[in-house]
């Protein structure tokens, strides 16, 4: 399973930055972390999300800033994991996430899809 780290870091290419290596990293990974930044909402959720990437959102807040949460139901394909969890035990909180069954996996990506 290939995770991608969602910053324009994981398209650095020989010291050159590259969208085009960032895009296919994110299209080609199951999962894309997603962590808050410098605003309540990042780019990289929806980064992850044109790229058919499920996000693993790191926030406690998020849903209150994403746009159309009355039309899009984001838990219904993100995985979110509170700041303190992730803070206290990354790794179990990653692990959770891999473990997630391939069925609820394919049920996530079409629901994700389908906005």
């Amino acid at each position: 399973t290939k995770i991608v780290t969602t910053n324009f870091e994981a398209g650095k290419i020989g010291g050159i930055r590259s969208v085009k290596s960032y895009a296919q990293q994110m299209m080609a990974a199951l999962f894309c972390l997603c962590p808050s930044g410098d605003s309540p909402t990042a780019r990289r959720l929806y980064d992850s999300i044109v790229a058919g990437c499920l996000p693993i959102v790191i926030s406690d807040t998020i849903i209150q800033h994403v746009p159309f949460p009355e039309t899009i139901d984001y838990e219904s394909f993100w995985f979110r994991i509170k700041k303190k969890e992730w803070i206290r035990n990354p790794g179990a909180e990653l692990d959770r996430v891999l473990a997630t069954p391939v069925e609820e996996i394919a049920r996530r990506q079409n629901q994700m899809a389908s906005y």
